[in-house]
């Protein structure tokens, strides 16, 4: 038969001299280094997505402007007015303000199986809901163009 308490007590001695029961209780402090190192770069990846994606939606906004604007344009008799209400509307609709748009050419001046390019600029400093470190000063520019029938 095997004596438990013999070992038992030998691997107390053992743990009592390498000091592996310090050890354990050493460690009470790792998990708020841990978060300490890893919290910061966790919130730098999280600000740079939110900021990507509204680079995505201003930019996808700017093409629907753009493309709603071009197909109004090549509408006989269309005003820039047309124009202006329309992108007013889109815009508006989405929370997006100081867009600037232009046409290649004179709404005046398309004849059959030319070319009208709409180009919409929206500016990322005053569209943001938060300050943007990575598209600060940068502006948003898409364009669509359409063949007048």
């Amino acid at each position: 038969m095997i004596d438990t308490g013999r070992w038992s007590r030998a691997s107390q001695r053992t743990r009592q001299i390498d000091g592996s029961d310090r050890r354990r209780h050493d460690r009470s402090g790792i998990a708020i280094v841990e978060l300490a190192l890893v919290l910061p770069v966790f919130m730098a990846i999280s600000l740079a997505t939110i900021d990507t994606c509204r680079v995505i939606y201003v930019r996808h906004s700017a093409k629907i402007a753009a493309f709603e604007c071009a197909r109004i344009g090549v509408i006989p008799g269309a005003t820039s007015a047309d124009l202006q209400a329309q992108c007013d509307a889109i815009m508006t609709e989405r929370g997006l303000k100081d867009y600037s748009y232009w046409l290649s050419k004179e709404l005046q001046s398309l004849n059959r199986g030319d070319l009208l390019k709409v180009t919409v600029r929206i500016p990322a400093d005053t569209n943001w809901f938060n300050h943007s470190w990575f598209y600060k000063d940068s502006n948003f520019d898409e364009s669509v163009t359409i063949m007048v029938d």
